[in-house]
């Protein structure tokens, strides 16, 4: 889908006030009737369909939401997000900080009944780093002994600090402490890998598993369907047979299959749902706090703006948070002026507000620039088709439009094809992102712009960066650590690497039936935790 903003601003900020009020009051109607599923089983919805199933290979939102039903690592997560034991029933820290010593459970099993071993973890951990099949989170590992030497190939895989000499322990060694090592061990990447997987059958008949639930069946584009792993070592706390997962990028087509009572579960709202506007829907709208921040990344390889951070201040100027969050979202988001959330110590909501004076820097800087109204710069803005992020990308392309006199191209694509273009440095300018935190620390937000990491989308390089990030890791001092992340925060802000846009909150739609449905900061939300209540409006029949 391509559209671009050549009218008038105006008829753009109307027209966009004249959808929120339409579709913000459309739809009422009936309650939704009691779906007939069968019992234990429920459907969840996800935004886009996940691209990849295979651990080591996933870098998106939709791949991780599954992979944690299909899969455990060493540790666990509790809904709330805290910590608990996983794979590993317990674990040992050597005094120094950088030796962690993990005791895998006897009853911890693959899908097959295979035994896990601290071969799988150590398997795992070789493959995420290997040059040949570098994951997109295999930075999260950087802290490893020898990580960035096998990632670059100067050292053997073997040479990395994870081992395993008995089948029922692994031992990880790092090469500086990590404070929030043990975070990191619930992400999809360190989880375990069995010999008989192998990148032609991830996803196929032969997919194996060592999670709460297993793979029964994919129809690409459209859906996955999980059933209970018999073989889980905690498989009696699993009180559901079967969750299947649709892939609906139209937050509002997943409300009216959740309102006709097809879906049990969504993953995000619509704009201006609310019980009010929508009274069938009273007592089943969740929301919660969202440790993750939404930003648009400029493309330091763009021929008009990789080169000249003036023309990418311009840009940033004229873009007002205040007004998206409140007439554009309007759900309780906070303005965001910088890419740390303000618990991680980013200045979050206390930033500046746009104003007329800034309007006018930013006319100046884009004249300087060689623009006007009669030689516009031409800007192709990527995103994904989800409903919000293209109405942000049409409130945004205006503003620049009326300030400046940009002609925005916006390039909205379904979530599989935005994966594909977002890599492709040459066919995008700007592009629709966020971050949803893996653990809570200032790192793994600042990580995703350092020099080497597949994150990095932008091609942001700066050894002043780099060398930031890195004196953090070696700080223990916690004071000076989160000076040193504020530092390279603003940084990012400085050159105008990104523009932060707003912090988001969760909101979902759940069926009174289902309990254990919590939405953690991090919105980790585990099927395995979720169950049917008796006497709630729904037949367990």
């Amino acid at each position: 889908m391509r559209l671009s903003l050549k009218s008038p601003a105006c008829r753009f900020l109307a027209s966009l006030l004249l959808i929120t009020v339409v579709l913000g009051a459309s739809g009422c109607g009936d309650p939704a009737a009691p779906s007939g599923r069968r019992a234990k089983s429920i459907t969840r919805s996800l935004s886009g369909e996940p691209a990849s199933l295979d651990p080591q290979a996933a870098g998106d939102t939709f791949s991780f939401d599954l992979l944690r039903d299909l899969f455990e690592g060493l540790l666990a997560e509790l809904p709330n997000g805290d910590l608990a034991p996983g794979v590993a029933d317990r674990w040992d820290v050597g005094s120094d900080g950088l030796t962690y010593r993990f005791h895998i459970r006897a009853s911890a099993r693959w899908s097959n009944g295979d035994p896990i071993t601290g071969q799988d973890f150590v398997a795992a951990f070789q493959r995420a780093l290997s040059p040949d099949s570098i994951s997109p989170q295999a930075i999260l590992l950087a802290g490893v002994e020898n990580a960035l030497g096998v990632m670059s190939g100067d050292l053997p895989a073997s040479s990395l600090g994870i081992s395993s000499t008995r089948a029922d322990e692994v031992v990880i060694k790092l090469s500086k402490p990590e404070p929030y090592f043990l975070r990191l061990l619930v992400n999809a990447v360190t989880y375990p890998r069995h010999p008989l997987t192998n990148s032609a059958v991830v996803g196929g008949a032969n997919f194996l598993s060592n999670g709460a639930f297993v793979l029964k069946r994919r129809v690409p584009s459209t859906s996955v369907t999980l059933s209970r792993n018999e073989r889980y070592w905690d498989v009696s706390s699993v009180k559901l047979d079967q969750i299947e997962y649709l892939f609906i990028d139209s937050d509002r087509d997943a409300m009216s299959r959740f309102r006709s009572g097809e879906i049990d579960l969504t993953d995000a709202l619509p704009e201006g749902v609310n019980e009010r506007v929508f009274p069938d829907l009273a007592g089943q709208i969740q929301s919660g706090t969202q440790l993750a921040t939404i930003y648009y990344a400029f493309n330091l390889r763009s021929p008009s703006i990789g080169g000249s951070v003036p023309l990418r201040r311009a840009l940033a100027l004229t873009i007002d948070r205040k007004w998206l969050t409140e007439k554009i979202l309007g759900e309780g988001q906070t303005a965001a002026y910088s890419l740390l959330p303000t618990s991680l110590g980013g200045q979050g909501a206390g930033g500046k507000e746009r104003t007329v004076e800034d309007v006018r820097v930013a006319r100046r800087l884009y004249s300087d620039a060689g623009y006007s109204t009669n030689h516009p710069l031409v800007l192709r803005l990527l995103c994904p088709t989800n409903e919000k992020l293209k109405r942000l990308a049409v409130a945004v392309g205006a503003m620049w439009h009326e300030a400046l006199g940009v002609d925005v191209q916006i390039l909205a694509k379904e979530y599989k094809s935005y994966l594909h273009l977002r890599a492709d440095a040459g066919s995008w300018d700007v592009i629709s992102a966020g971050w949803n935190a893996d653990f809570p620390d200032a790192i793994n937000f600042l990580s995703n712009f350092e020099s080497s990491n597949p994150q990095n989308v932008g091609s942001f390089k700066s050894e002043r960066f780099d060398a930031l990030l890195q004196r953090a890791g070696e700080e223990d001092r916690l004071t000076m650590r989160r000076d040193l992340f504020r530092q390279a925060d603003q940084l990012l802000i400085d050159e105008v690497v990104l523009v932060p846009l707003y912090f988001p909150i969760t909101r979902r739609l759940v069926k009174p039936v289902i309990g254990g449905a919590v939405i953690s900061p991090m919105n980790h939300n585990y099927s395995k935790y979720l169950y049917l209540e008796k006497n709630k409006g729904q037949p367990l029949s």
